[in-house]
């Protein structure tokens, strides 16, 4: 889902979507610049939001698991099948 598919979804702001990407309280990925949020996972998420979330989240500063988000992230949208 995107950033705005999520805010009319949950009926709020932008703002507080990205707080809560901020302060990694929501599912999400980043694809490139962009925010994705899982359908699955949102769900999941809404269910149980106390829930673990460690590993929703990408971005990280480390090259190696940077690299590897980034194709799960590719894949999860169809794009790393295209590439190949």
């Amino acid at each position: 889902m995107t950033l705005d598919e999520v805010c009319e979804y949950l009926r709020v702001e932008r703002a507080t979507i990205y707080k809560m990407v901020h302060q990694k309280r929501i599912p999400f990925r980043k694809v490139g610049h962009l925010l994705r949020f899982p359908r699955k996972a949102l769900l999941e998420w809404l269910e149980n939001p106390d829930a673990v979330l460690e590993g929703w989240w990408s971005g990280s500063r480390d090259k190696e698991s940077g690299d590897a988000s980034k194709q799960d992230a590719l894949r999860q949208v169809g794009v790393l099948s295209l590439l190949r």
